[in-house]
Order: structure tokens, then sequence, then C-alpha cells
């Protein structure tokens, strides 16, 4: 009985992002294997800006200048998602 209700509730066009903590969590524990999943998260223009902010944060601790500086550029070109 409850099924067909609940899928009523999710709209169709829903679209579910993916949970970037796992990689957070990497970063803020000093992975630094994790800074090139964090560059190309700060150049996704899929991604929502907020991640990508928190990505960029997160990427100081490990990019040399020159990785930082691209991953900024990169990251200055992306558009948020609509």
């Amino acid at each position: 009985m409850g099924d067909d209700r609940d899928e009523k509730l999710v709209p169709e066009n829903l679209q579910i992002q993916p949970a970037f903590q796992g990689d957070f969590a990497a970063a803020r524990s000093g992975d630094a294997a994790i800074a090139p999943q964090l560059s190309e998260m700060v150049a996704d223009s899929t991604k929502p800006a907020m991640v990508r902010a928190t990505a960029l944060e997160l990427l100081q601790q490990f990019g040399n200048g020159e990785q930082l500086a691209q991953a900024i550029e990169n990251g200055a070109i992306a558009v948020e998602p609509r």
C-alpha cells in the first residue's frame, strides 16, 4: 500500500548528488592521494559551487603553487549548474 504513495513523493526529475564526504574526509585527514580528485571536483561545472569551493579549500594543503593556480583557473571557468 505504501509503495505507490512513496513513489509519488519522489519527483521523476530529481537529481541525486553523489556524496563527497569520503573525499573531503580523506583530505581533512591529510591524505595527499586525494588531491587529483579535489582538482577535478573544482573544475567540474556539474558540481554545486559550494562543493567546488570546499574542494578548493581542502586542496590548498596539498597542492603546490602551480597545481593550486590551475585548480583556481579551472574553477573560475566552471559555471554554476542550474
